[in-house]
């Protein structure tokens, strides 16, 4: 779709501002329909009434909608074990990718005086504060090496006083 050259639109405003002559109706467009408006602030703030759901602690926030889950139940026992595997698995992962490039790169970095990546965010981000690791499996299984965090560690923490995105 081109230019919008409606009668109440900017651009004939603008045409008819710096003097341009007016386009025959056969080449304009009628004007877009306004946009919808969003829903009534009732519908976005309370969910639709089912027999499960118990109330809202605000009434900004949608009902919460609680589920029966039978926790002895041999389909949630066996997702149970599934899930706890699977994290174990990522935290054992996560943890090796977080010592680095292996011994040999650790000792001859540090052989040279030099700070490790993790130790030197160690130093920057304010002591005791928490510091939000991203990107740890960037390059995971990718490369025929072993390339831990794809080559960089990105993540969020404060420095200075400052919040994680250094306000003060």
């Amino acid at each position: 779709e081109g230019p919008n050259f409606s009668p109440g639109s900017s651009t004939t405003k603008m045409r008819r501002a710096i003097g341009a002559p007016e386009l025959p109706p056969s080449l304009c467009r009628p004007a877009r329909a306004p946009l919808r408006q969003p829903f009534p602030r009732a519908f976005a703030t309370t969910a639709m009434p089912t027999p499960s759901t118990s109330p809202s602690p605000s009434p900004f926030l949608p009902t919460r909608i609680v589920a029966p889950i039978d926790r002895s139940s041999e389909i949630f026992q066996a997702n149970l074990a599934k899930m706890t595997s699977i994290c174990e698995q990522h935290r054992a992962l996560v943890s090796q990718i977080a010592f680095g490039g292996g011994e040999t790169a650790r000792k001859r970095h540090t052989s040279r005086k030099k700070m490790l990546c993790r130790d030197r965010i160690d130093a920057l981000v304010d002591p005791g504060a928490p510091f939000l690791e991203l990107s740890q499996l960037a390059g995971h299984d990718l490369y025929e090496d072993i390339v831990p965090c794809g080559g960089i560690v990105t993540g969020i923490g404060p420095i200075g006083g400052g919040g994680a995105g250094g306000e003060r």
